[in-house]
């Protein structure tokens, strides 16, 4: 076995859920606590995620046959979107009884950062 991180940006961790919420839901340097194998102190470090924040953890792209909604077409496992029971090539209508007319109108409704898969309006 190697390290075990017992706590992200000083918040203890409680399980492997709530640390991949934390891992994709945070930029830039965070510091982790964390247990080395052989030591008996725990080492405090600053790491730097890779990649952009996910928050809800899909990707989606608009299908011109049906306009007013948007399609999805991934979802990140143990994610937001899957912890909602979202599924691949669920269409998705209005956010919050909000009706949407794009895919930045969506973004902009769920306060999304990454960019939609395939092709945008």
């Amino acid at each position: 076995m190697g390290d075990r991180i017992l706590a992200y940006a000083g918040q203890q961790i409680t399980g492997i859920q709530q640390l991949r919420h934390w891992c994709w839901s945070r930029e830039g340097k965070v510091a982790i606590k964390v247990v080395r194998l052989g030591r008996d102190l725990p080492l405090e470090l600053n790491i730097e995620p890779a990649g952009e924040p996910v928050r809800l953890g899909l990707a989606w792209r608009v299908d011109e046959a049906e306009p007013g909604a948007v399609l999805l077409v991934g979802i990140t496992p143990g994610s937001p979107a899957e912890q909602a029971g979202l599924k691949l090539y669920d269409r998705i209508y209005e956010i919050n009884g909000r009706r949407f007319s794009s895919s930045e109108e969506f973004r902009q409704l769920t306060n999304f950062v990454a960019q939609p898969a395939g092709i945008a309006d």
